[in-house]
């Protein structure tokens, strides 16, 4: 859900911290993963983003809202959990190793893998990839949600504009919509985690 409603890569998204890096913005009220590369992390855990623009805030989708992501993150803030899914082991300090090789197994198992070149469902990147395609439908400039540098815009341009307002980039999230109906909402973390495990 979080891979299809953000278009982030799975280890953006793995090694992010319930008790720092999701958080709701005092100002316009809105939650979103602080996407970086700084600040405590779990054990054995090092942060990492692809480059500089990778830095981003991503509001979350009201769809995800919808499905229980606050009640999830706040059980994990109880659990003092410091992996958004920590059923999930470190691997080369990385938070991602198993929660992807578990996905790309997922896709075997219920027959959906596939190798076409140009429609290629192999791992979670599928979901950055579905994301930003459906941004480009519909006319929507994903660049900032998905920590891609805005087309025509220099590297001196970028550190001159920063990072645009919240309520801004809420609007392009909100405009990228699916038809998919997502699970009921969840209020425990044991819970939620317990069917990513299961598939």
């Amino acid at each position: 859900m979080l891979g299809l409603y953000t278009g982030a890569r799975v280890n953006e998204l793995c090694q992010l911290n319930p008790q720092t890096d999701i958080r709701r913005d005092p100002d316009t009220g809105l939650w979103y993963p602080d996407i970086t590369n700084e600040g405590e992390t779990s054990e054995g855990v090092t942060k990492r983003v692809k480059n500089k623009v990778s830095k981003r805030r991503v509001p979350v989708h009201s769809a995800l809202l919808a499905a229980g992501f606050v009640d999830y993150i706040e059980a994990l803030k109880r659990q003092r959990a410091k992996r958004l899914f920590p059923q999930w082991r470190v691997a080369r300090g990385r938070a991602t190793g198993e929660a992807d090789k578990w996905f790309r197994q997922f896709l075997e198992q219920v027959g959906l893998r596939d190798e076409t070149p140009g429609a290629r469902v192999v791992g979670m990147h599928a979901f950055r990839s579905t994301f930003s395609r459906r941004a480009f439908v519909l006319g929507i400039d994903e660049s900032p949600l998905v920590g891609h540098q805005t087309p025509m815009q220099t590297d001196v341009q970028a550190g001159y504009r920063g990072q645009r307002p919240l309520a801004h980039l809420q609007v392009l999230m909100e405009a990228i919509t699916f038809a998919v109906t997502l699970p009921r909402p969840m209020t425990e973390a044991g819970s939620l985690a317990g069917q990513a495990g299961r598939g």
